[in-house]
């Protein structure tokens, strides 16, 4: 929460600082970890930081099932403004299941 105060008074890198100052403290424990990770994801995205984005491991387990939405929303995002369209397609495609083609 207190990152999100900091983006409200505008105060972005402290809010980036504190989350991932957050990310090092919860490295052993996965579900926080992933959470402050999904949070400092989002805030990159919105300072448009998309290559620093797209590199947290919340976004690129491959061990991960894909369960939260935000993944594939999150990475859709990042590639479009990364002008990556065809890794966006690629990766919303393995997001919908396998058999799945915009072709005919």
């Amino acid at each position: 929460m207190e990152a999100v105060q900091r983006m409200k008074e505008g105060k972005c890198e402290e809010a980036v600082q504190l989350l991932r100052d957050a990310n090092m403290r919860y490295k052993n424990e996965p579900e926080a970890n992933f959470n402050v990770q999904m949070a400092l994801v989002e805030i990159l995205i919105m300072l448009e930081r998309c290559q620093e984005a797209a590199e947290f491991s919340c976004l690129n387990d491959e061990h991960v099932q894909i369960s939260d939405g935000r993944i594939p929303i999150y990475k859709g995002i990042i590639y479009t403004m990364l002008r990556k369209q065809a890794q966006c397609w690629k990766e919303f495609r393995k997001s919908t299941g396998k058999g799945f083609s915009f072709e005919e």
